[in-house]
């Protein structure tokens, strides 16, 4: 909901979220808060999104690929 086009960071990381897309309608309907559909989040894991071709390079330069 609060993304910037285009992303302000070169890359960002933090938990996975369970994905419960329904709990985002209901927020969309006024039916649930989003403090509400904050804390029902579950985290899965964690992610790293890479905005930017700096990111990447970075990697590559390091020796991370992509399988």
């Amino acid at each position: 909901m609060n993304q910037q086009v285009p992303p302000q960071y070169d890359y960002v990381c933090g938990p996975l979220a369970d994905g419960n897309m329904a709990d985002l309608e209901l927020v969309k309907l006024g039916i649930m808060s989003v403090d509400e559909f904050l804390e029902s989040i579950i985290p899965i894991g964690e992610q790293i999104s890479l905005n930017s071709t700096v990111a990447i390079e970075s990697l590559k330069r390091i020796g991370v690929t992509a399988t």
